[in-house]
């Protein structure tokens, strides 16, 4: 999910700059930590990746740790990081500035390649396992296996062929197992259930359960990833984990204000200075959308 998300933001352009500021000399490597992670952390890692990898927003982010479209070692790299360039490298990704460019999209062995907006980047699809350059239809990365497992890491397609996520199911206490042809992380809890019935999704306590294709149940203990998230039944939307039911994630526009930048952020309306994450200044997108500069 990430890399289409990527591709997008080099072709259109996203925030975070190139030369000073939070590309430059970035001081964390990206590296280590674990689960659960912090508020600040969590925070720090969707803005981050709303303004140096994606252009749908500090909302989108915590929409897709809803759907698991962020894999939990990228969620932990990004963190980590500081600055933009730490950033992409947590994806395998790297953008440079190069005015004169103006190479189109090309495969050069599993890494694709182009220029877009002045700028000439690199995106290494076989990062994660399960990924491929292909010419066709157009240059672009994809998965080459609709999913399996090596140990508790599931490798593969997640929901299209250029929709694909790596998932190390032990960093979140699951197993990975194999059935109907995929691969899911499980944790011992999956009970038959009718993907076609709703809803397709509740709340157990604090935690989130949903209904997944082939037809057996995910139980999602919120609280294991992000400290303090239960499940929370939001009006109108339905259960996600978050900290509050205030909001949800495409319901609100994003706001600037100076470096101020106002979302929801894990159920509830937060304003983030991007002083705080390295950047200079909040910036309006296109769509309700919003990034640090």
């Amino acid at each position: 999910m990430v890399r289409v998300a990527l591709l997008t933001c080099f072709v259109l352009g996203c925030g975070g700059g190139d030369g000073a500021g939070p590309d430059a000399a970035p001081a964390g490597d990206g590296t280590g930590g674990a689960f659960p992670l912090t508020e600040a952390q969590i925070i720090h890692a969707c803005v981050l990746f709303a303004s140096c990898l994606e252009d749908g927003g500090v909302n989108r982010c915590f929409r897709d740790l809803n759907t698991s479209a962020l894999s939990p070692d990228e969620l932990l790299c990004l963190a980590a990081a500081d600055g933009c360039a730490r950033a992409r490298a947590c994806v395998g990704a790297s953008l440079t500035p190069d005015p004169a460019c103006t190479d189109p999209p090309a495969c050069t062995g599993e890494v694709l390649t182009g220029c877009a907006g002045g700028r000439r980047y690199q995106l290494d699809c076989a990062f994660y396992e399960g990924g491929t350059c292909a010419a066709a239809p157009v240059p672009g990365c994809f998965c080459a296996e609709f999913g399996r497992c090596d140990g508790d890491r599931r490798i593969g397609c997640y929901g299209g062929r250029d929709s694909f996520l790596t998932i190390d199911c032990g960093l979140l206490g699951q197993t990975c197992v194999e059935a109907g042809g995929s691969a899911d992380c499980v944790d011992g809890t999956s009970l038959a259930c009718d993907v076609l019935a709703s809803p397709r999704q509740w709340c157990e306590g604090a935690d989130l359960v949903v209904c997944q294709s082939p037809g057996m149940t995910e139980r999602i203990d919120c609280s294991r990833a992000i400290s303090g998230w239960s499940c929370q039944d939001v009006p109108g939307r339905g259960p996600q984990c978050g900290w509050a039911a205030d909001c949800a994630y495409d319901d609100l526009d994003e706001t600037c204000n100076g470096s101020l930048l106002t979302a929801c952020v894990g159920g509830r309306l937060q304003t983030i200075d991007c002083a705080d994450h390295g950047f200079a200044t909040c910036e309006p997108t296109s769509q309700g959308k919003a990034w640090c500069l």
